[in-house]
């Protein structure tokens, strides 16, 4: 709004989440999902390679949340109740997967958030216009994740619940106020020290300049402390 440290019309601009897509299916067998942490271990397999000359880089993650509500509301959705809900809400429980993917987003200058000059909340502050869009890159990686969701249903001997998601929304936020090694560039250098104010560091996840395909919170933190350290040595 204040168009502070944009002198490379960089500012809002870049915005990457981790874009993702997702399966539902029950296997053929009880796995009491929901016991643990919500995420216990994730397939790596389409981390890094020569792959990503083609397509975007790919995590799938088993969700381990209590499926409960969603198995039943499909249920009833159905028209099932009474005694057969029961039995089926504990039989679909037990065999419930959950898989979430999501994809490398690269920064591209077009995929933007930017205040509204429309429309304003209730405090008279402006509202957020955000332009955003999925590259070729990751639509290749999309028809990859779903063959490898054909073959999770396979070899569990599954049954599609839902596996044509379209694309997700990650809540992953990356990108806005980018790290670079140009101020023509960037908005922030390797310190997450603005170019154009000395004294200004952002510390956000929104100076992340690539988004890989781990969730960016550690590093965001890890940035906010290299940042507590730099204004320890300087004030």
């Amino acid at each position: 709004m204040s168009d502070v440290a944009n002198s490379s019309d960089q500012v809002g601009r870049n915005l990457m989440d981790h874009t993702g897509m997702g399966l539902q299916f029950l296997a053929d067998e009880p796995l009491w999902p929901g016991r643990g942490q919500v995420q216990q271990g994730g397939i790596f397999n389409w981390r890094d390679g020569e792959f990503r000359r083609e397509h975007s880089a790919i995590k799938h993650a088993l969700t381990n949340m209590v499926p409960n509500s969603k198995v039943t509301q499909r249920l009833l959705d159905n028209l099932i109740v009474g005694p057969e809900l029961d039995a089926r809400i504990r039989h679909d429980s037990a065999r419930f997967v959950d898989v979430s993917t999501v994809f490398e987003m690269l920064p591209h200058a077009h995929n933007t958030v930017r205040p509204s000059r429309k429309h304003k909340d209730a405090l008279g502050i402006p509202t957020l216009t955000v332009d955003y869009t999925v590259d070729d890159y990751v639509k290749a990686a999309g028809h990859v994740a779903k063959q490898d969701f054909a073959n999770f249903v396979r070899i569990m001997n599954g049954t599609v619940i839902e596996d044509d998601t379209g694309w997700q929304n990650r809540d992953h936020l990356m990108g806005t106020v980018i790290m670079g090694d140009a101020a023509e560039s960037s908005v922030v250098n390797g310190e997450c020290r603005t170019w154009d104010h000395d004294n200004l560091f952002l510390a956000t996840t929104g100076v992340i300049p690539a988004s890989g395909v781990i969730n960016p919170t550690l590093t965001g933190v890890a940035l906010s402390i290299r940042i507590a350290d730099i204004l320890a040595k300087e004030i």
